[in-house]
């Protein structure tokens, strides 16, 4: 299976990296880290997590306030 990020949302994760990154390199690379396993945990089992409404679901990021749909 493929995980496509919407526009927006790509947007939004590049948005949110730079910011961890003006705060601390190291908190970048937890980031990204954070959001690559949720992207992973979805690849490998795209019926994770709760379901949202109609066939979405959502998995939040761990440590970070971050929620994938």
């Amino acid at each position: 299976m493929t995980v496509l990020f919407h526009r927006l949302a790509t947007r939004e994760f590049v948005a949110a990296r730079r910011w961890y990154a003006q705060y601390s390199p190291a908190t970048e690379g937890r980031f990204v880290a954070a959001v690559r396993t949720a992207v992973e945990r979805i690849d490998a089992n795209p019926h994770i997590g709760s379901q949202l409404q109609g066939p979405y679901r959502w998995v939040r990021t761990r440590r970070y306030p971050y929620v994938l749909y």
